[in-house]
């Protein structure tokens, strides 16, 4: 996808250890259309290495020693400080965007 001419947007990704396959798939498309924020609640270092490059900003959250709680209050509290902007996408690590996915969300908004 072409990105040059939308604006740049602040695009959050998620996933697990289990997705890893998927997220190293996706993110690649991701580069260029705005910084790519990747949440990782349940990834381990060795797959965080794995994405390195294909992120340009990694979250890392510690809010509760369970994982899954730990997830949901990052939502509470880091997505709400992003998801007011214009700009802001969060996809899960296991959506398949077609290659005008971006050209859809921006004529959305």
């Amino acid at each position: 996808m072409n990105c040059a001419s939308l604006p740049k947007y602040d695009i959050f990704i998620s996933g697990a250890d289990k997705h890893i396959c998927q997220l190293q798939n996706l993110m690649p498309s991701l580069k260029g259309c705005g910084t790519v924020h990747l949440v990782s609640s349940f990834l381990s270092p060795e797959n965080i290495e794995k994405l390195q490059g294909l992120y340009d900003v990694i979250h890392e959250p510690a809010l509760s020693d369970d994982g899954y709680m730990n997830f949901k209050l990052f939502n509470l509290y880091e997505i709400n400080r992003f998801i007011s902007q214009p700009w802001f996408i969060k996809i899960d690590a296991d959506v398949q965007l077609r290659n005008d996915w971006l050209t859809y969300v921006d004529g959305a908004i």
